[in-house]
């Protein structure tokens, strides 16, 4: 506070007290009112993001319009809604599960077999002798399969042979053929039958072997012996049965 006599401020010479503050440039304000108002923005923040956000999840997505038509396809004519009465449905026929001559296996390796037939002895054509007897199939070293068997002739003579067997399929109807040798007993030479050179034989034969129901198969036999006293060949038919 400070007095002045300056007329130029003055209207009359009297003295006139002047009050005089201290200006500052820039002003900051005290630190109590920087709390309250730091304070207020933070809350007033807050309150912003809550309203935002559940405005934003009451708002549903906008649902498509059902009243119009999914299908835009034209619609169909006359003349296809005649076609499609006109069509008939069937059910398909019922499947049978048949096997399939291609899809049977034989899967027997061991085979018993009873056979009869005719023998004609190209030494006496006039008459035919009858056969009758057994075999036994079996394997032999992997896939060989050897097989042995016993005839008794109708002159009371019997036959001892073993032959090599080969099959050349393993479907249901089977073509084979075998090879081997065979001997010629005769009750009345004793034990010189197996000495006896004319009593050996050479024997070939061929078949057809077909699976009736397993694991029963019927078979056809041609078969020729040749010795050196004799020419013969053997017909016959029988039924074997494998495991």
């Amino acid at each position: 506070m400070s007095f002045t006599n300056d007329r130029s401020n003055c209207y009359s010479g009297k003295p006139v007290l002047v009050l005089a503050m201290p200006v500052t440039r820039n002003w900051i304000a005290p630190p109590t009112l920087l709390k309250p108002i730091l304070l207020m923005l933070i809350l007033l923040m807050l309150i912003s993001l809550t309203v935002t956000s559940t405005t934003m999840a009451a708002t549903p997505p906008p649902s498509p319009d059902l009243t119009e038509p999914t299908d835009k396809s034209p619609p169909a004519t006359a003349e296809e809604i005649d076609r499609a009465r006109q069509v008939e449905l069937t059910e398909p026929p019922a499947r049978k599960e048949t096997i399939r001559e291609s899809d049977y296996f034989y899967q027997y390796r061991q085979t018993l077999m009873v056979r009869g037939g005719v023998l004609m002895d190209f030494n006496q054509t006039d008459t035919l002798g009858s056969d009758f007897g057994f075999q036994y199939r079996f394997p032999f070293r992997n896939s060989q399969r050897i097989e042995v068997g016993a005839d008794l002739l109708n002159e009371g003579a019997g036959i001892l042979h073993a032959a090599r067997f080969h099959s050349l399929d393993d479907s249901r109807m089977r073509w084979f053929y075998k090879y081997g040798l065979g001997i010629r007993v005769v009750p009345s030479q004793q034990l010189v039958t197996f000495l006896k050179l004319g009593n050996w034989q050479a024997r070939i034969s061929g078949g057809l072997e077909w699976t009736i129901e397993d694991p029963f198969s019927l078979r056809f036999d041609i078969e020729g012996t040749i010795s050196s006293e004799k020419l013969t060949a053997i017909s016959t038919i029988g039924v074997t049965y494998g495991w």
